[in-house]
């Protein structure tokens, strides 16, 4: 699915969708975290 098949499908169910302003992660700051947890403790674990 690609987002222009996503946004006609929420156009035909009367989905409004919103979106975070650019630069401002704070807005989503649950998922923020988990990526730098991830980077932090999984990804650079495959650096050594």
């Amino acid at each position: 699915m690609t987002s222009h098949d996503f946004i006609d499908r929420a156009a035909a169910k009367d989905t409004k969708l919103n979106h975070i302003e650019p630069g401002g992660p704070s807005q989503n700051a649950r998922i923020e975290r988990f990526n730098r947890t991830n980077r932090h403790e999984v990804l650079d674990a495959y650096v050594f």
